[in-house]
């Protein structure tokens, strides 16, 4: 099985203790998922740690619908932290989130998960549909214009 692996940056023009708070809070994941994936957060625990398990629900495909469990491996505020899946689509699924303070804002240096066995290219799923569930939110909005939907 290959690991499919793929680093972006990003420049956000916020705080990074702003851009950092809205990434750490899993609630806002739904914020910048394409609505066609169908996330919807399970979890009620959603107090970012290490060793928080999240369950969602995700529509990768139309028709199917699946649970998906990820858990918080790091967290170190406002530098980053990682997510690991526990049980979903993927053979094995590993993402960082990396956030720097820089001149202008925060540099956002998500690595796109360290992926194996892929059931649909979702990544370009992703960003060819604009998530629009919160184009009030301007560090959404400035993630999405990025490129990163």
């Amino acid at each position: 099985m290959a690991t499919h692996h793929l680093h972006a940056s990003q420049l956000i023009n916020r705080p990074i203790g702003e851009v950092f708070a809205f990434f750490a809070r899993p609630e806002n994941l739904g914020r910048i998922t394409p609505p066609a994936m169908g996330f919807r957060q399970l979890s009620t625990d959603i107090a970012m740690r290490p060793g928080l398990e999240l369950d969602h629900r995700i529509r990768p495909l139309p028709g199917i619908s699946m649970r998906w469990r990820s858990w918080i491996e790091t967290y170190d505020p406002p530098n980053g932290f990682t997510d690991i899946q526990a049980r979903g689509p993927y053979r094995s699924w590993v993402h960082r989130h990396r956030f720097t303070a820089v001149d202008g804002g925060t540099r956002i240096e998500p690595e796109d998960p360290d992926v194996e066995d892929r059931l649909e290219d979702v990544r370009d799923d992703a960003r060819a549909t604009r998530a629009a569930d919160a184009p009030h939110d301007p560090i959404a909005v400035e993630h999405q214009d990025r490129g990163h939907r």
